[in-house]
């Protein structure tokens, strides 16, 4: 099981194996964009994005693995 969240400063921090005995990995992903609004999951598995700009972008799994 993984959790996305975004910050003001345009990265997503993508905490995995929160179900896990093992521990949490998390890592930091930097994005082009200055500040993140709103992150959401979509039934598919992949995250859209909103910028404050209004740019919208759409990530997949892999885009953060």
């Amino acid at each position: 099981m993984q959790i996305v969240v975004s910050d003001d400063k345009g990265r997503l921090t993508v905490f995995q194996g929160i179900d896990k005995k093992e521990g949490v990995e998390m890592r930091l992903i930097k994005t082009n964009y200055k500040r993140l609004k709103s992150l959401r999951a979509s039934p598919d598995g992949s995250f859209l994005t909103v910028a404050t700009d209004s740019s919208l972008a759409v990530w997949s799994a892999s885009d953060l693995n």
